[in-house]
């Protein structure tokens, strides 16, 4: 999976003075957007609704986000819900179930495969893991988030 440059709002938070990343590299300010959350769809499932109360005021605070990201954040949080509910079936039901067949002439037949719920959840994590890294949202990606000197007002800065 090739490297993506990480937004330069979260560069910049771990970065070693103000302007510069974690290398010392210069950042390059991003376009003029307005840094606001964006209007939660009407579209999303009341579950996926919760996960984005629960993730917006965050990313807000951190400056993260702008009008134009509803529709990536959406996906985000649906995809937590598809995750979560197919873990629940999972669970449920194993990762691996019983298919039946009964045929005309009465005899039954039985097999076992893998439960599509867990193709589900795995493709429901895989976009979880993209779409949070690009909001700072996995471990990973989160790891390398710290409110260092450029993120601090030039006052409340202790080597001003």
């Amino acid at each position: 999976m090739p490297r993506v440059t990480a937004p330069a709002e979260l560069r910049l938070l771990n970065g070693v003075r103000p302007g510069r990343d974690s290398g010392g590299r210069k950042v390059e300010p991003p376009p003029g957007f307005k840094r606001m959350p964006p209007r939660m769809p009407s579209t999303l499932s009341p579950a996926a609704k919760r996960v984005w109360a629960r993730v917006t005021p965050e990313l807000a605070r951190l400056s993260l986000l702008k009008a134009e990201d509803a529709d990536a954040l959406a996906v985000y949080c649906e995809a937590v819900v598809t995750f979560r509910e197919a873990t629940k079936q999972i669970r449920k039901d194993g990762a691996v179930i019983t298919n039946t067949t009964t045929r005309k002439d009465g005899t039954v037949s039985e097999w076992r495969t893998k439960n599509p719920a867990v193709s589900v959840a795995d493709m429901a994590a895989k976009q979880i893991r993209a779409f949070g890294a690009e909001f700072g949202l996995t471990p990973a990606s989160e790891s390398k988030l710290s409110i260092g000197d450029s993120a601090l007002d030039d006052d409340d800065s202790p080597f001003a």
